[in-house]
């Protein structure tokens, strides 16, 4: 009897954060779309460098 007792019983183990984003997806999502627009911005605004003057090296041969 105490055997069919133990059986019976099941330990449900849960993540907050996992049980509310499966529970709440267009929140998710939308969480993600700010993030992914906001990245972007970022991106975008950053201040840019001018290219370097880059020298390369030159040799003339000249023959008679």
């Amino acid at each position: 009897m105490e055997n069919d007792n133990n059986k019976d019983k099941q330990v449900i183990r849960s993540f907050f954060l996992s049980n509310w984003a499966l529970n709440n997806k267009n929140t998710v999502y939308l969480i993600f779309l700010a993030i992914i627009s906001f990245g972007t911005f970022s991106y975008v605004t950053l201040p840019k460098e001018l290219y370097p003057d880059i020298n390369m090296p030159t040799v003339m041969v000249q023959t008679m």
